[in-house]
């Protein structure tokens, strides 16, 4: 019987050994992601919370940094090995590799230096300026210039694009600046240029109308063609754009202040006369306004010294454009009209419409130019009409009309008459010799 037991035992402690029980072979083994990846510059991570231990004998085990071997730096891109190594109480052994990829995902930036828009005088040599580059890991790469061979010799519109891929390859996005080359128009200024405008009623490349005010501007670009090639910012705003022609502006270091044109138109007041007028009980000093500014019109065309009496003599019936009578020699060389029409010269408008008023002062000045003095037509309680003889300008670009006034011998200026008078007409007359 005790043999027998004996022989029970050892077959039940085989059985256990076959089963692993107490077995001091078997390995403890970690767990875990065999692959990581993080972008450059992180804050890092707990390399012990990566993988799990396990032991056969102690169960799930705490990993400690003791466990592992690396060299990772974060702030470096590259491809580094971490290695998990431990050793149970019974001598088993177990490693694990993870590896761990710095990487860089972050698109580079790129900006202009300079403008986006560089305007080129045909003849002159374009200098490329290039681009700023930004990124967060490295700038060891070249900007990749291309689109348009820009050639400063040949007039047009060239788009040159720009781009940058950093070490990781990473693309910024491409960027455009665009250069035209213009033609040399003779023109003493440039982009960038502050220059007064004399003032013009303008035609935008947009097809919208746009009214300048008459004072300084800074020249913002140079179009290529169309019948308004310069295209202008009011120097406090960046938010109006005006195109005008070259021959209206002038380089604020050409600009004199003071009178740009005068005519020689005499002076003549209506109170200083008597008579009626023809076909009319009204006098000539009490009504002659338009009879007193017609015969200043005759006398400068015609370097005379005529009265009104002696005017009213030869006119006939009708409107400032109809009384002059040009079968009489001293009118033969005068041909009245209205402008721009005559149903605009009867049309009232009030001083205080400013874009309006505005684009009248630039017809006046458009006539003045070319040696026309214009009657015009005002109106407050009564009817008035003076001529415009001049302009001039004050140091800061604003312009003044110089008149002729046939009631008053105390108004000079065009401004004068504000006081008194509400409304102007759109309109005027003229008369070319």
């Amino acid at each position: 019987m005790e043999k027998s037991n004996r022989i029970l035992l050892f077959i039940f402690i085989f059985f256990l050994s076959s089963c692993g029980v107490n077995d001091t072979s078997y390995d403890p083994f970690f767990w875990g992601e065999e692959e990581l990846t993080l972008e450059v510059y992180s804050s890092g991570v707990d390399l012990t919370q990566l993988v799990t231990l396990h032991d056969a004998e102690d169960g799930e085990l705490e990993v400690t940094n003791e466990m592992i071997e690396e060299n990772i730096n974060f702030n470096i891109v590259d491809t580094y090995l971490v290695i998990y190594r431990f050793t149970d109480s019974d001598g088993n052994s177990t490693s694990f590799n993870l590896t761990v990829n710095i990487v860089d995902t972050t698109i580079p930036g790129l900006s202009i230096i300079g403008d986006e828009t560089i305007y080129v005088l045909q003849g002159d040599k374009y200098i490329e300026q290039g681009v700023n580059i930004s990124d967060n890991y490295d700038i060891n790469n070249i900007v990749i210039i291309s689109g348009d061979l820009v050639d400063s010799n040949i007039v047009g519109k060239y788009e040159v694009k720009y781009n940058y891929s950093d070490s990781s390859d990473n693309q910024a996005i491409e960027i455009n600046r665009t250069i035209i080359v213009y033609p040399n128009m003779g023109l003493d200024f440039i982009v960038g240029d502050e220059v007064h405008m004399s003032g013009f009623y303008t035609n935008s490349p947009e097809g919208s109308y746009l009214l300048a005010n008459i004072g300084f501007f800074e020249v913002q670009a140079i179009s290529l063609s169309g019948e308004y090639p310069i295209g202008l910012s009011l120097l406090s705003s960046d938010k109006i754009t005006i195109w005008t022609k070259p021959e209206y502006l002038i380089n604020r270091n050409s600009f004199v202040f003071g009178e740009v044109v005068l005519l020689e138109v005499p002076l003549q007041h209506q109170f200083d006369y008597i008579g009626n007028l023809n076909g009319s009980s009204l006098s000539i000093s009490g009504y002659g306004c338009a009879l007193t500014a017609l015969t200043m019109i005759v006398n400068y065309y015609n370097n005379s010294l005529y009265t009104p009496e002696e005017t009213n003599i030869d006119l006939v019936t009708g409107g400032l454009v109809y009384w002059v009578n040009t079968e009489i020699p001293k009118y033969g060389n005068i041909i009245p009209t209205y402008y721009p029409s005559y149903s605009q010269y009867r049309t009232e408008i009030p001083f205080s419409n400013e874009l309006s008023y505005k684009l009248f002062q630039m017809h006046l000045k458009e006539k003045l130019d070319e040696g026309i003095p214009p009657i015009i037509k005002i109106k407050g309680n009564t009817t008035h009409y003076v001529v415009v003889i001049g302009y001039e300008y004050n140091e800061n670009g604003d312009i003044s009309f110089k008149i002729n006034d046939p009631g008053s011998s105390y108004r000079f200026y065009l401004k004068d008459l504000l006081s008194r008078y509400q409304y102007f007409y759109e309109g005027f007359i003229y008369y070319n010799d």
